[in-house]
């Protein structure tokens, strides 16, 4: 379950999870020097490890999380950015945390860490960990890797447990790559046929407009908000979904173009299950070629 919020908020919550030794606090660390300058901020830790956060920030250590932990916080420091790093050894209950944020705090990334030296133990001896911490994560990096390593955990296949998540190796030498080559889709297209869900919408359009020719002739099934106010183009019709996209839980519509005419009978802003073969086209809002839907089969949710 990943959080969204769609209104203004005055307090940011960025959530780390991994199990122990897979270097969320070096990362936060890391994070805070680069995303908090000039922002108040606090760091609430649900466990002790070796590293420390070495960041001039207060650092709050609570066995446990709770409502009246994030009021007293926010009471105290008003901060702008709160990072908590959560217990390696227990599994992270996200719907459970957002509950217990104050009404202006909102939770906008949960972020898992790997380490690339430990992968193989723990996919061997507790696969059960790794699942828990992967899964409700809308970004992982792996951490600690070389080029053998690299390979062993694109071999895992990682995006089978959590397929709208980033995922991103980071090497000892300090460099990054994707966890999906260039010529890798995120989705299994053998069967020519797909059925996004709600998580899967926005990764499968950004890898649409990135790669417009491999979802050519695709069969996709997904549920879209028509959107008769778009961007007039007498080619087509428009459908989509309102979607954060960032940290800053910017709430922005991602358009689809549609060959006219199938949405005649709806209105503006209804929600409606597509099923449509994928053809890529141009389109000025794509600015150039991006998925076009040839609509066989449309009805309201």
């Amino acid at each position: 379950m990943q959080a969204r919020f769609y209104t203004d908020m005055e307090t940011r919550v960025f959530y780390f999870t991994g199990i122990l030794g897979s270097g969320k606090t070096t990362f936060i660390d890391q994070t805070i020097g680069d995303l908090a300058e000039g922002q108040r901020s606090v760091v609430v830790c649900t466990e002790v490890g070796d590293e420390e956060i070495t960041q001039h920030v207060p650092v709050e250590y609570a066995p446990a999380l709770s409502r009246k932990l994030f009021e007293d916080i926010g009471k105290k420091y008003e901060p702008d950015l709160v990072f908590i790093e959560d217990d390696g050894t227990k599994r992270p209950d996200i719907p459970g945390l957002i509950k217990l944020l104050p009404r202006d705090w909102a939770l906008v990334q949960v972020v898992c860490m790997i380490n690339a030296r430990t992968l193989a133990h723990y996919l061997a001896q507790a696969p059960n960990q790794i699942v828990e911490k992967v899964m409700p994560a809308s970004m992982i990096i792996i951490n600690r890797c070389t080029d053998e390593l690299a390979e062993f955990a694109r071999g895992a296949k990682l995006r089978t447990i959590n397929r709208q998540a980033e995922i991103w190796l980071e090497f000892d030498d300090g460099s990054v790559e994707n966890y999906v080559r260039e010529d890798e889709s995120y989705f299994d297209l053998s069967e020519g046929e797909l059925f996004l869900s709600e998580d899967e919408f926005p990764v499968w359009y950004v890898e649409a407009l990135d790669y417009p020719d491999r979802f050519e002739k695709v069969t996709i099934n997904v549920d879209l908000m028509v959107d008769k106010e778009g961007p007039a183009d007498p080619r087509y019709d428009v459908l989509g979904r309102w979607l954060m996209t960032c940290c800053e839980a910017d709430l922005q519509f991602f358009p689809v173009a549609c060959r006219r005419g199938m949405l005649d009978e709806f209105k503006d802003e209804d929600i409606v299950n597509v099923t449509a073969i994928v053809h890529k086209g141009e389109w000025e809002i794509y600015e150039g070629e991006g998925p076009v839907l040839e609509i066989i089969d449309v009805k309201k949710v």
